[in-house]
């Protein structure tokens, strides 16, 4: 996994320099990268016999199924919740690093009808959708 992870990030500094010419790409990279790892050991801690949370489960089913299930509930709760916030927290560092990136996808070709509109309807309609407070608000 880290050897990969390396791999990758040295992969998207060589693109992200040589074609896009921008730094900010590489944070949103490393930040999902290491989201990645984050999520794996977060499901590492509530799945593996040799943290807490499952010797804990263990203990609870001396006691019967319905503890037995309730515990394992539980503890599947908060893994969720753990893998909920390193996602959300992943997402707003790549949005913060390069948001504007997302006024790109408007300007993209959806079908052979947008292709063929004049070049000032496009650059028209980009710039309705750039500073539209929703960016999805566009008729196609």
């Amino acid at each position: 996994t880290y050897v990969a992870t390396g791999v990758v990030v040295v992969a998207s500094i060589l693109l992200a320099l040589l074609y896009v010419h921008d730094w900010k790409l590489i944070i949103a990279v490393v930040a999902g990268l290491l989201a990645g790892i984050a999520i794996g050991f977060v499901a590492e801690i509530y799945t593996s016999s040799d943290y807490n949370e499952v010797k804990r489960i263990a203990e609870e089913s001396q006691t019967g199924h319905a503890t037995n299930i309730i515990a394992g509930f539980g503890s599947g709760m908060k893994s969720t919740a753990l893998t909920i916030l390193v996602l959300v927290t992943v997402i707003a560092i790549a949005y913060f690093a390069c948001g504007e990136y997302g006024d790109n996808f408007c300007r993209l070709p959806y079908s052979n009808a947008r292709i063929r509109r004049s070049s000032q309807q496009k650059r028209q309609k980009a710039r309705r959708c750039r500073h539209s407070s929703d960016p999805w608000a566009e008729d196609f």
